[in-house]
């Protein structure tokens, strides 16, 4: 059985692309925590116009009346999110604004969509041009400020937009308000469904944004994580830290002494950055680790509060918390040596307001005795950090609550800590967070191992089993998603293609044929109908799809990428060869260009044209595609991860195929060895290495050495795989031939 690039994971939404490496875990566990946790019911007998009141009473800013706002009448930009500058004699908190270059742009895109997100690093000024944005375009509307320390406030926003007419929701800092109970896609749009002249506006870090979305998070077949939808309904502007010529030129017309300081140091630093204080701040840390400052204590204050950032905790940091997680910074610099100053001395110290502009921790308004790192701090410590300990990640989860344990799961993921990860999703699952499962699933199918797999579909089934009754729809389609995958992945196409088919009749009910949740939909069914073995038809849902995405989305969209992803893997049912390469070179140039050489679904996209070539009868030029796709596999994965050992099998198995085997042989035995001590020897890269080390050896010339091997393997492969897997009757057939053995060879199925 010669596998060769079968339809990869590229055009499947959902997590996996956040847990790069392996982890040992136990099942069971995992499936008995869903039981009794998902049935309880959280909403209250209120009728919805009290609950109304109440929301906008205790969760959103409001007037004087008890009404949300004119966006003209909100003045106190700080209270909003800008950061405040230095102070002056006689000036204003804030510098007069300095038109951005994007300011027309944002002004323009809040006008035409119902969701507007700035991007931009630490402060490079997103909120300070949002919002003079929002002021100059949209001055009568109705202003929904959730409160930002309690995300599911969002839901308050929503409520209180409905009927309320022209309005802005604002949501600086969007992260916070992302996760379990927070935003969401079908949130937002449910409030447009509302309220058509609601408009959303956001700001979100860059670093913040990574973590969403992008090639280097990305580590297998589901590629996102649940929150991620949001990103795809948004209009995305980015605006950069450093000032353009232009802009400063325009800032050179202020008479501020604030700026005009600030323009002096713009060869170094953005005009906004430095207004904020943030290099001086950033300084003012990292000096006060010198005992001879007085200040040790309070910097590894600090630096606890970033690595409870870096860890994936948003909200504001409880003092006792903090009190617990600073203690290793001292004890790693230097204990008692460094004469740290009393707790009380060290808490004043980080708080106090420097340059008039900000403290290191910010107390929260609600709760003073928590508090937030000033941001700039969190970006800054991730170039070259150390990894987080241990301590610090069991500290945040001994005290996190459901959704804090999902946040702080995702960081664990992509920081390849997938233990912490692991223990950070199945207490977000047990406190009633359902999205954790599709999660969790994850890491237990982490192999691709066909049993692992099907554990993982146990585990969603149970959870979505015992999902409440008024559980978020988007949330339940992503269960469900999950679910259809690991079904089909485990073996049984056709229950993920029925799963499939009912996540697309749920989807365009609930959003309308073209949206493009119902078109990925659409895609699933497509994939799964031609596992079935019905190639023409999952060729022509497929193409059907890709016709809406291209006029609804546009060509460079995602789902149209992932529409042509799945067209080209069902065009060859007919038997033309020649169409599927063209689709596949076609897609190839077209993704290089648009994503980079080193998205997944780039590498995805030319691991599949790698096989169109070979099958087309070129080894040569597929064998070097081969290599450009395990290349990207080790920026994208990493060397050690599953995905990157798989290619390197294939590379191996081709290069003997082309009449190479001695170097075929030398590449198999290396990856039985490191199989065997990053997967296991039960894995099936291991095992399947181990078959075309005997192969191999058979074709370089000693088949009885060859025959023996394959014996042994063949015990091996029953007792870990099973006597039905396919390998193992590929395996058999091998030895019925003997010592005529063909050059054909297993592979791991591409999920």
């Amino acid at each position: 059985m010669l596998v060769v690039a079968t339809a990869g994971g590229a055009a499947v939404a959902g997590l996996t692309r956040s847990l790069p490496t392996t982890i040992g875990v136990a099942v069971v566990a995992a499936v008995t925590a869903v039981t009794g946790v998902m049935s309880r019911r959280g909403t209250e007998a209120l009728d919805e116009g009290h609950r109304r009141v109440l929301d906008a009473r205790d969760k959103l800013l409001r007037d004087r009346h008890g009404r949300p706002p004119r966006v003209k009448d909100v003045t106190d930009l700080v209270a909003l999110g800008v950061h405040r500058a230095a102070a002056t004699p006689h000036g204003p908190v804030l510098p007069a604004f300095v038109p951005r270059d994007r300011s027309a742009e944002v002004e323009a895109a809040l006008g035409t969509h119902p969701f507007v997100v700035i991007v931009g690093e630490s402060t490079a000024g997103k909120s300070r041009l949002a919002l003079e944005a929002v002021r100059a375009r949209l001055p009568e509307h109705r202003f929904l400020l959730p409160d930002p320390d309690d995300h599911t406030s969002i839901l308050a926003a929503r409520r209180a937009a409905a009927g309320l007419g022209p309005c802005v929701v604002w949501l600086d800092d969007l992260e916070r308000y992302l996760g379990a109970g927070g935003l969401t896609s079908h949130v937002l749009r449910q409030i447009g469904v509302d309220n058509p002249e609601a408009v959303v506006v956001a700001t979100i870090r860059t670093k913040a944004r990574e973590r969403y979305a992008g090639p280097d998070d990305a580590t297998g077949p589901e590629d996102r994580r649940p929150d991620r939808g949001v990103f795809d309904l948004a209009e995305e502007i980015r605006i950069d830290r450093r000032w353009s010529p232009a802009e400063i030129e325009r800032a050179r017309s202020s008479a501020d002494p604030r700026i005009v300081v600030a323009l002096a140091q713009a060869d170094r630093f953005g005009i906004a950055e430095h207004l904020a204080a943030g290099p001086r701040l950033l300084a003012r840390a990292t000096n006060a680790w010198d005992p001879e400052g007085g200040h040790t204590r309070g910097a590894a204050l600090v630096a606890a509060a970033i690595d409870a950032r870096r860890a994936g905790w948003h909200g504001p940091l409880p003092e006792a918390l903090l009190e617990r997680l600073h203690e290793h910074h001292l004890a790693a610099r230097g204990g008692a040596l460094l004469r740290p100053e009393p707790w009380e001395a060290a808490l004043t110290w980080a708080t106090t307001p420097v340059f008039a502009v900000s403290s290191l921790l910010v107390p929260d308004e609600a709760d003073p005795r928590s508090h937030r790192v000033f941001d700039y701090l969190v970006d800054a410590a991730e170039a070259g950090a150390d990894p987080l300990p241990d301590t610090v990640w069991t500290l945040l989860l001994d005290e996190a609550d459901a959704a804090t344990s999902l946040d702080i799961g995702w960081e664990a993921g992509l920081r390849q800590r997938e233990d912490i990860a692991y223990q950070a999703f199945r207490t977000a699952l047990d406190g009633g967070v359902l999205v954790a499962a599709v999660a969790l699933a994850y890491v237990v199918a982490r192999t691709g191992v066909r049993r692992e797999t099907r554990q993982a579909a146990d585990l969603l089934r149970a959870t979505i089993a015992a999902a409440p009754d008024d559980v978020d729809p988007a949330e339940l389609l992503e269960l469900k998603s999950a679910l259809s995958w690991w079904t089909g992945a485990s073996g049984d196409a056709e229950e993920a293609l029925g799963t499939a088919r009912e996540i697309w009749h749920e989807a365009r009910r609930a959003y309308g044929d073209d949206h493009e949740a119902s078109l990925e939909a659409g895609l699933s069914v497509a994939r799964w109908t031609g596992h079935t073995g019905d190639g023409a038809e999952a060729f022509a849902i497929a193409s059907r799809i890709l016709d809406q995405a291209v006029r609804r989305l546009g060509p460079a969209h995602t789902t149209t990428l992932n529409g042509r992803f799945e067209q080209a893997v069902w065009a060859g049912h007919d038997g033309d060869a020649d169409r599927r390469l063209r689709l596949w070179r076609e897609l190839d140039s077209d993704v290089t260009g648009l994503l980079g050489e080193y998205d997944p679904l780039t590498n995805d996209v030319r691991w599949n044209l790698a096989g169109a070539t070979i099958r087309s009868g070129d080894a040569d030029a597929g064998i070097r595609l081969l290599e450009s796709v395990v290349a990207g596999r080790k920026v994208i994965y990493g060397s050690e991860h599953p995905q990157t050992l798989a290619g390197r099998l294939q590379l191996a198995g081709e290069t003997g195929v082309a009449g190479r085997p001695a170097e075929a042989l030398a590449e198999a035995e290396h990856l039985v060895r490191e199989g065997t001590w990053v997967l296991g020897d039960d894995h099936e890269i291991t095992l399947y290495a181990r078959y075309q080390v005997a192969l191999w050896i058979a074709r370089t010339g000693d088949p009885g050495r060859a025959e023996s091997l394959f014996a042994g393997l063949l015990t091996d492969m029953i007792h870990h795989l099973g006597p039905d897997h396919p390998a193992t009757g590929d395996l058999r057939e091998q030895l019925r031939r003997s010592p005529d053995f063909t050059v054909d060879y297993p592979l791991p199925a591409s999920w």
